[in-house]
């Protein structure tokens, strides 16, 4: 029995509202025009088979273990372990965004393969009905281990384009959430910057929380006003008033800086964003490295010394079905 199912997402970055959204405050995230794709077949025989532009990996499928699986495929085989998956399968995953530099990659991934297994499960393609399935299981898979994931590139993944979310409780189970795709004219000049490092998000959230503990009602302050800076920001996007939207990037990257997640680098990278013509300029995600956003001048075209420039073009359309 020889077929294929194929699905593609969108990686993403988070605008504004990272680590609020960990305490039940709104973000604004991005799709942005490089995809991951991922095609299923199934096999005769019980074999697992990844190929990928991270490298490659063959397992039985009755001999899976948690521990026995490389942490870069562990997302994979739970997976496939939600869906009591009982035939083998060969998994390609073809990827145009840098692995490197993050951009939602991880969560690009997920939502297509749980897209593929969802037609594999009802024998028909994917709809906007199954959105709420998948990002569910989606859920369950990155936070396996510990509550530490919002969902919020699962929920950007799925829908594409510019994304309001906002999670109220954690719940592996039934997590309490709301994701509303917003209405966008223009797209918005962004370009992202990698600062050449990544710190994995468990370790910046265990360098905060000492504080966070300590000085809980202003962190709690913080998160409130990172939250009404992301309502200004959704006026701003639907106008397409970069100007207003580039300040409140910069206040919020100054709570960023207050809450401990910026370094020295960053905070370098910045401020001259910012002194060569950036509108605004924040770190984006977890920070304590990966990437820099820089909202542009139409007419500017910002370059950092000894840094790439990712331009970050807007998708505005979630998981697809591809043809094969």
């Amino acid at each position: 029995m020889y077929f294929t199912i194929k699905y593609s997402a969108p990686g993403s970055i988070i605008l504004l509202g990272e680590h609020a959204v960990l305490h039940g405050k709104r973000c604004i995230t991005y799709a942005i025009d490089n995809r991951v794709t991922v095609a299923i077949k199934l096999l005769e025989t019980k074999k697992i088979r990844i190929f990928s532009n991270v490298g490659e990996y063959t397992i039985v499928l009755d001999k899976i273990k948690k521990e026995a699986v490389p942490p870069k495929f562990l997302n994979i085989f739970l997976a496939i372990k939600f869906y009591n998956l009982n035939c083998g399968l060969e998994i390609s995953i073809e990827s145009d965004l840098p692995h490197s530099k993050g951009l939602g990659s991880s969560g690009s991934v997920i939502v297509a393969f749980l897209a593929c297994l969802q037609e594999l499960k009802k024998g028909q393609s994917v709809t906007k009905q199954d959105f709420n399935e998948i990002f569910l299981q989606g859920y369950k898979i990155i936070n396996n281990s510990k509550n530490i994931a919002s969902g919020y590139d699962l929920a950007t993944a799925l829908y594409g384009g510019v994304v309001l979310y906002n999670i109220l409780d954690f719940n592996i189970h039934k997590p309490d959430f709301t994701i509303k795709k917003i209405n966008v004219k223009n797209t918005i000049p962004l370009a992202a910057f990698y600062c050449g490092y990544k710190t994995p998000t468990e370790k910046v959230l265990e360098k905060i929380k000492p504080l966070e503990l300590k000085y809980k009602y202003i962190y709690k302050s913080i998160y409130d006003t990172i939250d009404s800076i992301v309502d200004l920001a959704l006026l701003a996007i639907q106008k397409g008033d970069w100007i207003t939207l580039g300040e409140l990037m910069n206040l919020n990257n100054g709570f960023l800086e207050a809450i401990g997640v910026s370094d020295s680098d960053l905070s370098i990278m910045v401020y001259n964003l910012r002194n060569v013509g950036a509108l605004g300029a924040k770190i984006s995600g977890a920070g304590l490295g990966d990437c820099v956003i820089a909202l542009e001048n139409e007419n500017s075209n910002l370059t950092l010394k000894n840094f790439e420039k990712i331009p970050l073009k807007m998708c505005d359309f979630g998981l697809k079905k591809i043809k094969v």
